[in-house]
């Protein structure tokens, strides 16, 4: 029997993409996440591979997976091991740049909005009607203030 106590983690690869944020990115996105897993008060041990990819690459993911022919700012592929739950999160960063404009915030709030957007998906959140997608940014938003994110 393995007592060892399994740990979450979170991995940040950019695929050659420059992304000219703050030094602490990487930190903002792994607060992020364990504030989705604490305010959802889920105890399941994570395993997440957060990739950072253009809007082609996500398109053509989208169009693969999902049979959707247009970009998107987050797919999110799970692929659970035991009491694990793992999963590659694909953030096209082009996306987050556009929406950040858009809302008029930073382009880290933006990227950590869909970052949390993304486990929320993986909790089990969905955005399929009018209804459930204000419920969902909502909820977005009361985990992103609990991290004190700056812009």
């Amino acid at each position: 029997m393995n007592n060892k106590k399994q740990r979450s983690g979170v991995r940040i690869h950019r695929a050659e993409i420059e992304i000219k944020l703050s030094g602490r990115t990487d930190w903002w996105i792994k607060k992020a996440v364990r504030a989705c897993f604490k305010k959802e008060k889920s105890a399941a041990v994570y395993d997440l591979d957060i990739i950072f990819v253009h809007d082609r690459y996500i398109r053509g993911l989208n169009r693969e997976y999902l049979g959707k022919n247009n970009r998107t700012d987050v797919l999110c592929f799970p692929y659970n091991s035991g009491n694990t739950l793992q999963a590659d999160m694909f953030i096209s960063v082009d996306s987050c740049r556009r929406q950040a404009v858009s809302y008029g915030h930073t382009t880290l709030r933006e990227i950590l909005f869909v970052v949390v957007h993304g486990v929320l998906h993986l909790l089990g959140w969905e955005d399929r009607s009018p209804a459930s997608r204000k419920k969902m940014w909502l909820r977005q938003e009361q985990i992103l203030s609990a991290t004190g994110v700056p812009g």
